[in-house]
């Protein structure tokens, strides 16, 4: 027969602890997704703003809808700014946005870029007039990871 010893139960104990809140946590956002709907991501478009010698700032503007009854926090934006089949931008805005219970609200998220980093694409934009984007990527509000993507054309006036 094996010696008792206290470290072995103190470790049982731990486990136990950490298994009974993994549980636990697992549970609450289950509830929470299950009390809450899933807020709604719509792309409403791509513009440049702010056009210089060196660069210019593309301005994603999406609209998110939340239809519950409290408010929740846009809390981190992920995306990805393709033109002409490029990639010329990808990065995060991690800026908490406060979202009015049953509302929709319009975020902007710049993305700064420098002609040389898109050079062959403005190229492509500059010989044909138009130029495809896409815009991809995810909206992180609380335990809600919402995905967006939309493309279309830029053109030159």
């Amino acid at each position: 027969m094996r010696p008792f010893r206290p470290i072995q139960l103190f470790d049982r104990v731990m486990w136990i602890a950490m298994l009974w809140a993994l549980v636990g946590l697992t549970g609450c956002a289950s509830v929470i997704s299950q009390v809450l709907e899933k807020p709604e991501v719509k792309f409403q478009g791509l513009s440049i703003r702010d056009a210089n010698a060196e660069g210019a700032t593309a301005v994603i503007g999406l609209d998110v809808h939340n239809p519950n009854g409290v408010g929740l926090q846009l809390d981190e934006v992920q995306y990805r700014l393709e033109l002409a089949g490029r990639e010329v931008a990808r990065a995060k805005m991690d800026r908490a946005v406060a979202l009015e219970a049953k509302s929709t609200s319009r975020v902007e998220i710049p993305v700064p870029f420098l002609y040389n980093q898109v050079f062959q694409s403005l190229l492509d934009l500059m010989k044909s007039g138009t130029a495809a984007y896409k815009v991809t990527g995810s909206a992180r509000l609380g335990i809600f990871e919402l995905p967006f993507e939309n493309g279309g054309d830029v053109k030159l006036r």
